[in-house]
């Protein structure tokens, strides 16, 4: 338990470390213009790796016939512990040396794709998203097939956006129990009223 908190508190103290250049540069890199900004659908991508001065064979963690479980060991082994910590929140820095693009994990669809968050921004290319009701008032309708058709809607208005280098794919939302989710307070004080 001694060891897990020093641990711990090593990335805590690492992160702190981490300068804060390193992260206006990530920020301006992840809003370059919008020929550069589109996303790869797949982080080993062969090609992708070349026009980084990288080859893809190089690096176990892209190899399909081992294991997730030793493709994720090739991948932390190669991290240092900086690398590591700059990767470990909600916008994941990357590792260029080892091909792996930068990531923002923050993106909001609670009732449709929302620009809450540093995750997910609109532009002149994609000015907005469908905004549904709010999710306590579809789950009162006890409609499935409205469900269903909304969460279509917003995934495939997700892609879109990550397909055009405007978000992330790790959305937050939908809920499953409206009541339990933390983002929910305001259901919690009906519950409780």
């Amino acid at each position: 338990m001694a060891s897990l908190r020093f641990f711990l508190l090593s990335l805590a103290l690492a992160n702190v470390i981490l300068s804060v250049e390193s992260r206006k540069t990530f920020m301006s890199s992840s809003r370059s213009s919008s020929s550069e900004k589109r996303n790869f659908t797949y982080v080993c991508d062969a090609a992708r790796f070349a026009k980084i001065g990288l080859d893809v064979k190089d690096y176990g963690f892209c190899d399909k016939s081992l294991s997730y479980e030793t493709r994720a060991k090739d991948l932390i082994d190669r991290m240092t512990l900086a690398e590591k910590v700059q990767n470990l929140g909600d916008q994941a820095y990357g590792v260029q040396r080892l091909g792996l693009p930068p990531y923002n994990w923050w993106s909001e669809a609670l009732h449709g794709v929302s620009n809450v968050g540093h995750g997910t921004h609109f532009d002149q290319t994609v000015p907005g998203a469908t905004s549904f009701p709010t999710v306590i008032l579809t789950a009162a309708s006890f409609n499935e097939t409205l469900w269903k058709t909304i969460g279509q809607v917003v995934s495939t208005e997700a892609r879109a956006m990550y397909n055009l280098g405007n978000a992330g794919l790790t959305y937050w939302s939908p809920n499953i129990n409206v009541v339990r989710d933390p983002r929910m307070l305001k259901a919690m004080r009906l519950v409780m009223t």
